[in-house]
């Protein structure tokens, strides 16, 4: 699997890097007309220079091609923008701030949104701020090879980011915060998947969203989730729902509202699709999860339809650093927690390896916990994992460790680095472990890879 991904990275650089050589157009509110083709860059007026320029968005769009690159001045833009180029040439559309300029795309406006939608594949769209959609920020159906960079898009009433039937979708190094405005009525969340096919969401920031914050969903497959900090958000930060072949990993995820820090779900019993939309092949590696109700769970909405058939398999939870994810009074929590699942829903390749828990139980909720108490974990390969005396479990697995501390460098300020007396340091297991650590140091150090996000040097 991570094999493939970095092929998976490699072929969205390549897209990126397919940009044909075209015509660049300005967009700047402040010019006197409509448009004009002497644009002078240093004066922002007409008349004095060489360039073409529109002052409305949505004109330099419909005038650009492939292969063009939009740039966009600094300014308010009240509009929302429909990017649908005709095909023809090579390359891909490019829409831009232009240097650091701020470029703030509102539709603070009843009757305004989504802002951004495309409908076409082989668009960038980079440094932009997209707020107060009356309905989704930025959202895309049945398009491919599109990357979002840099944006910054919030106070959505419904999803910040959404792709719907894609492929090849990039969102990198984005700010997304205060979407879903409609609460649990809001369509989709943070940031959006919903059967898109090879997608990378990398080096954003994810917070404040009133449903969950990265959503991989029905369907979706062939991605992965990395480098993120997704925090406060009302639904899981980080939400697997019938997604398959996608790693989550070299994350930092806390302080979800009232859920886990990360979801793997089988939901909408509804779906005619129920058996195809499985959960499968899903790796979480090298997270740093902390203060969520709880660290890692499972979660089945039971129906009528063919979701019942669905099941979790060939997942892998190795080398996570997972620490008070139980909250006191709430009936979920816990590192790992299943909630009222039978085994039958689960086969026989669930792997839970060299996690480092500490602080994961409440007056409810165990380190690894399953409500049901249906001895579906011995179902589960658990081994080499680091748990705290004194702090109940359902199983401790195969060769377990126990501390009376994790040995954290400093925890009071969210550090969960190794100290070098602790016991976690080469002590995991062999078998299955990731080449590098959350900050890239190469493992194992020593002779075995040590416990958690964290290798100790």
């Amino acid at each position: 699997m991570m094999k493939y991904l970095i092929f998976a990275s490699l072929l969205f650089n390549l897209f990126l890097s397919s940009h044909s050589k075209g015509k660049t157009i300005f967009v700047d509110n402040k010019i006197d007309y409509l448009n004009c083709d002497r644009y002078n860059i240093k004066s922002r007026a007409c008349f004095t220079g060489h360039n073409v320029c529109f002052k409305h968005l949505q004109s330099a769009i419909d005038f650009a091609r492939y292969g063009d690159t939009v740039l966009i001045r600094e300014g308010f833009y009240p509009e929302k923008v429909l990017i649908d180029v005709d095909p023809g040439n090579d390359g891909s559309l490019r829409i831009a701030n232009f240097g650091n300029e701020s470029v703030i795309i509102d539709g603070n406006n009843p009757d305004i949104g989504p802002l951004i939608e495309i409908r076409c594949d082989y668009v960038q769209i980079g440094g932009l701020k997209v707020r107060h959609s009356n309905t989704f920020g930025i959202i895309s159906r049945k398009t491919s090879n599109i990357n979002i960079e840099n944006c910054e898009v919030s106070y959505s009433n419904d999803g910040g980011i959404v792709f719907v039937d894609g492929a090849n979708i990039s969102i990198t190094g984005c700010q997304v915060h205060h979407n879903n405005y409609r609460g649990l009525q809001a369509a989709h969340e943070g940031i959006s998947l919903h059967n898109v096919h090879g997608f990378e969401v990398a080096h954003c920031e994810v917070f404040d969203n009133r449903e969950e914050g990265i959503d991989a969903k029905y369907g979706s497959r062939d991605g992965f989730i990395h480098h993120n900090s997704v925090y406060r958000n009302n639904g899981p930060n980080i939400y697997i729902d019938k997604a398959n072949l996608i790693d989550v990993y070299n994350n930092v995820i806390h302080s979800a509202v009232s859920k886990a820090g990360i979801s793997l779900n089988i939901e909408s019993s509804w779906h005619s699709k129920g058996l195809a939309w499985s959960l499968q092949h899903v790796n979480i590696f090298n997270n740093i999860i902390y203060d969520n109700s709880g660290g890692i769970g499972f979660w089945l909405e039971e129906g009528d339809g063919e979701e019942t058939q669905s099941k979790w398999d060939y997942i892998n939870i190795f080398n996570n650093t997972i620490v008070n994810n139980a909250r006191q009074g709430e009936n979920r929590g816990g590192g790992i927690y299943i909630i009222n699942l039978n085994p039958e829903y689960f086969g026989d390749h669930i792997t839970i390896s060299n996690n480092l828990f500490a602080e994961n139980v409440n007056e409810i909720s165990k380190t690894i916990w399953n409500r049901s108490d249906n001895e579906l974990l011995d179902k589960v390969s658990i081994d080499h994992n680091l748990f705290i005396k004194n702090e109940g479990s359902d199983t401790f697995g195969r060769n377990p460790i126990f501390a009376e501390n994790p040995g954290f460098e400093k925890p009071g300020a969210f550090d969960f680095q190794l100290l070098p007396g602790s016991k976690a340091v080469d002590a995991g297991s062999i078998l299955n472990y990731p080449q590098n650590d959350f900050k890239g140091v190469f493992r194992p150090v020593g002779g075995k890879p040590d416990i958690g996000a964290f290798e100790y040097k």
